[in-house]
């Protein structure tokens, strides 16, 4: 017995030093079993069921077929061949904007190449464990730098940072999101290594490895980084500004030099990331936080439940030795960096301008983590030999933490509680010599109860008996089943054509470009602005613009998208567009052929300016699309069409049924799933028939205020006290906390069903909305009427007011729908072959006429007739396309990634830069020799 206590002393006293990663690897890994075992014993991956399998997963999954793809060419046939657009993505897309986001310029996704197809759910699993793991390393490396800090305390910090929040949730849901908590810590320690007089290697390869990384994540990255280096030389040069001012200078060109080394990269993702469309938003400002944020937040710091991606879950010594830090009167330097990053936390301003000004989130919250976690490590000695007055605050200022706890709604749940608990056993685990007399065993303990702390929170967050997060991610022996049977497989195997597009009205995200078949659903964060205009200008009923699975169902931008067919899963209400019949059938899925689809490449002969286009509504917009093409200039050789237009407007009359009134330019509804009922004058027969809002508006309204509110929220005087005073207690209670915890910014789902039975929803996302486009204009196509329609019902599911400038009833004949199909056919892009960033085929043309490829425009995109270069023009505000004269011709289209070149050239720029800064430190380590000589 007296040997093994030998050992085990001789272990965290002399061989810890010595053995530093190997005791943090055994750490970690029991913690990851520990952490993760819920994943593990349920048979489940880390691949969240929807961003995670939707995105990330099929993006690796990509990416290595990409690599592998660029590798064989370069083996087998020696030249080497990136594709900069794949056809397959969406309808079309530039392969860097699109995937860097997620995974093009993360190293360790650059080991898929290596993982055989059928491993890579693994492969996926265990490199997001592995991500925590080099974070940890990172930060480790980054604390060694400041040699007065102990190993032991090094290690329990690490282990905390590692699988703080942020860390644990992000494993499991956003892998990619664990870039920035290994790469952070890094720039860190190149930076003292620069204020150290050490070289600025480390530095300067860190910020290149960032800026390839990922652009959003490397935003926040400069952005703390500055506040950082400004603070830190504010401490170091307090009476010198000239030295400051030099030293500032030093890190700004050697971080340019990282950010050029990048260029080949970070130039186009840079002017892609510009021009995208989210960038356009602008949401309404808040100086604070809804209430609930501030209730939450208290209990966010030690457990999993977070507001506004404020995941802390900090193990509890970390808690502790926050509380030290301001206990003394050194280290002002973290006190600042603390206060600052708290006063972050508390207002959305801070969140707001590391999200880019988009709205106010925390997703910077890994910094915090990383801060917090080296005031643990700071303070490790501290917290071993704490005085009884040091103690005597700790243990009031738990019992403060606790009430506050109590005080804030959100944060009194048991979770939180457990987390207290053990922070009170820490405490009296750590008092002086009572209970633990040696000091390596003490030390044992907190690492003990930072690795127990880890397990509860995570514990609380996957455990199926608590929050259950656990379900929501895919289980392994289903992956490759859902994987091999889908709807662009089920495509595949129906059509023989070498290339294909589709469509449908909830089809499996993002499958279709692994199985190379071409669909008009898009999930991905950057998006084409074209398409998205396009979008808008028809009013499509999504509200992100990132995120749309096709056309709403409606005929003229299918068939013009060059849909052929369009797959639908049984289980679900299907409206099936125009003019597409059967032609295969199982127990999932039904596949539809288009009879009038047209050719990826057709021409017109008649052109409407967008200045007129823009003047039409939506409805207008789409069917002039089939007899005239929307270009941005006049061209006089060419017929611009004149015709008269259908406005396709239908009149109704309306009624309202439940708890709803008609007020000035919408509807106020006091209760749940009230209705509104528009019957026609005229039945609607054989017509695809449309129901649109301009200027969609909703304010909810809390229950309470039913009872003690005004008349404009009760008009009817339906609620008053007496009421109220009817309402058992529990019941004002629940209505009382709806109230104290009220949030404004509510999705709604506006339910639109005709009286045949054809149903459609207007998700509804409020301008302060995460993810909201901002729009407010929205119609829905309900399909062809096979029969007569005679009403049609709108369920407003919140209660609240629905403000809308117009609601708005379309019908479309498609009487001559057949005969303009056939006239865009006359004249076609035939043999068309699609290559590697080509599109190549023949027309033979009576006249000049203006060539449709249905391919969404980018301005990297270059067209060629017979050779000779011609422009390339933006056709019906999202394709690209050609102005052909009379004859036979020969066309190619051929894409590049925009400001590849350039960005090469200035990566080119940063390695000559960088030698350039290498011949440096080597002839001053040169010159210094000399002189000692």
């Amino acid at each position: 017995m007296n040997g093994v206590k030998a050992k085990l002393e001789n272990l965290f006293t002399n061989d810890w030093e010595k053995r530093y990663y190997s005791i943090y690897t055994l750490c970690f890994l029991i913690l990851a079993l520990c952490g993760f075992s819920w994943f593990f014993f349920t048979g489940r991956s880390l691949i969240w069921m929807v961003d995670g399998w939707d995105q990330h997963f099929k993006a690796l999954v990509y990416y290595s077929e990409y690599l592998k793809e660029i590798l064989h060419h370069l083996v087998r046939e020696h030249h080497i061949v990136i594709p900069d657009w794949d056809f397959y993505i969406g309808e079309g897309a530039d392969i860097l904007g699109t995937l860097h986001y997620y995974i093009i310029g993360d190293p360790i996704a650059l080991l898929s190449v290596l993982v055989p197809y059928e491993y890579m759910h693994i492969f996926y699993s265990a490199s997001c464990i592995f991500r925590l793991y080099l974070s940890g390393m990172a930060f480790s490396e980054l604390c060694f730098h400041n040699k007065s800090i102990g190993k032991k305390g090094i290690l329990a910090a690490s282990l905390a940072y590692s699988f703080c929040e942020f860390g644990l949730l992000n494993a499991a849901r956003h892998p990619y999101f664990l870039n920035p908590m290994i790469l952070f810590p890094i720039i860190l320690l190149g930076i003292e290594k620069i204020i150290s007089k050490e070289k600025p290697y480390l530095f300067i390869i860190s910020i290149a490895i960032a800026a390839i990384c990922n652009l959003y994540f490397f935003y926040m990255i400069v952005i703390l980084t500055i506040v950082y280096v400004f603070i830190r030389l504010l401490f170091i040069y307090k009476k010198s500004i000239e030295s400051l001012l030099v030293q500032l200078l030093k890190l700004g060109i050697y971080a340019v030099v990282g950010v050029c080394m990048a260029g080949m990269i970070f130039l186009p993702v840079l002017m892609m990331f510009m021009s995208d469309s989210r960038l356009s938003i602008s949401q309404p400002f808040h100086w604070v936080y809804e209430p609930i944020h501030y209730s939450m937040l208290p209990g966010a710091i030690i457990t999993y439940d977070a507001p506004n991606w404020a995941c802390m879950g900090f193990a509890l010594p970390v808690v502790l030795a926050v509380f030290i830090l301001f206990f003394k009167k050194s280290d002002g330097i973290l006190k600042v960096l603390f206060i600052c990053s708290l006063l972050v936390l508390l207002f959305p301003l801070g969140g707001r301008i590391l999200n880019g000004m988009q709205y106010a989130t925390n997703r910077w919250i890994w910094a915090f983590a990383l801060l917090c976690a080296y005031i643990l490590a700071k303070e490790w000695d501290e917290l071993l030999q704490l005085s009884n007055r040091r103690w005597g605050a700790l243990f009031a200022g738990g019992i403060g933490f606790y009430v506050i706890c109590i005080i804030c709604g959100k944060s009194r749940n048991t979770a939180a509680f457990s987390a207290i608990s053990l922070l009170f056993i820490t405490l009296i685990g750590i008092h002086n010599d009572i209970i633990i007399s040696k000091r390596y065993i003490k030390e044992c303990f907190l690492l003990l109860m930072v690795m127990i702390s880890i397990v509860n929170v995570a514990f609380w967050h996957f455990s199926p008996e608590t929050a259950n997060y656990v379900k929501e991610f895919k289980e392994n022996r289903k992956i490759w089943d859902d994987w091999n049977y889908n709807d662009s497989v089920k495509v595949k195997s129906v059509s023989d054509d070498a290339y294909v597009r589709y469509s449908g009205n909830n089809l499996d995200i993002n499958t279709n470009m692994v199985n190379k078949v071409s669909t008009t659903q898009y999930y991905w964060s950057n998006s084409n602005p074209y398409m998205n205009e396009y979008r808008q200008d028809l009013e499509m009923r999504e509200s992100k613009y990132y995120k749309y699975v096709g056309y709403d169902d409606r005929t003229t931008p299918l068939t013009l998208s060059a849909s052929k067919y369009f797959v639908v899963h049984n289980k679900e209400e299907n409206i099936i567009p125009y003019g597409y019949d059967v032609v295969d059938k199982d127990e999932e899925y039904t596949v539809y052929k288009n009879k009038y689809d047209l050719p990826l490449g057709y021409f017109y002969d008649s052109y409407i300016p967008d200045y007129e286009w823009d003047t039409l509504n939506p409805v207008q917009k789409q069917e002039t699309l089939l007899d005239a093409a929307c270009v941005e200039e006049d061209f006089e050789d060419l017929n611009e069409y004149t015709n008269e237009m259908n406005d396709y407007i239908v009149p109704y009359s309306a009624g309202l049924e439940g708890e709803i009134s008609f007020i000035d330019q919408g509807v106020l509804t006091t209760a749940d799933d009230t209705r509104m009922v528009l019957t026609f004058e005229h039945e609607i027969d054989k017509e695809e028939l449309y129901v649109g809002f301009e200027g969609l508006r909703f304010y909810g309204t809390p229950e309470y205020d039913l009872y003690f509110g005004n008349e404009e929220i009760d008009p009817n005087n339906l609620y008053d006290k007496t009421a109220w005073d009817k309402l058992d207690r529990n019941r004002q209670f629940e209505i009382k906390q709806e109230k104290k915890y009220w949030n404004s910014i509510v999705n709604v789902n506006v339910s639109i069903e005709s009286d045949t039975g054809s149903k459609k929803k207007i998700n509804y996302l409020q301008p302060e909305a995460r993810f909201s486009s901002g729009r407010h204009d929205f119609i829905t196509n309900l399909g062809y009427a096979e029969k007569t329609v005679t009403t049609v019902t709108i369920t407003f599911p919140k209660r609240g007011r629905y403000m809308f400038d117009s609601l708005t009833v379309y019908t479309v004949p498609m009487a001559d729908y057949k005969e303009k199909i056939e006239r865009l056919k006359q004249d076609t892009l035939d043999n068309i072959q699609i290559s590697t960033d080509t599109i190549y085929g023949k027309c033979n043309l009576d006249g000049k006429k203006l060539l449709c490829v249905a391919t969404p425009y980018s301005k990297g995109w270059k067209g060629y007739i017979d050779g000779v270069e011609g422009e390339v023009l933006l056709v019906n505000a999202h394709y690209i396309g050609m102005l052909v004269d009379e004859g036979e011709h020969e066309i190619l289209f051929y894409y590049r990634t925009p400001y590849k070149k350039e960005g090469i050239l200035l990566s080119l720029l940063g390695i000559v830069m960088y030698i350039c800064v290498i011949f440096f430190y080597k002839s001053k380590k040169h010159k210094i020799h000399e002189k000692l000589q």
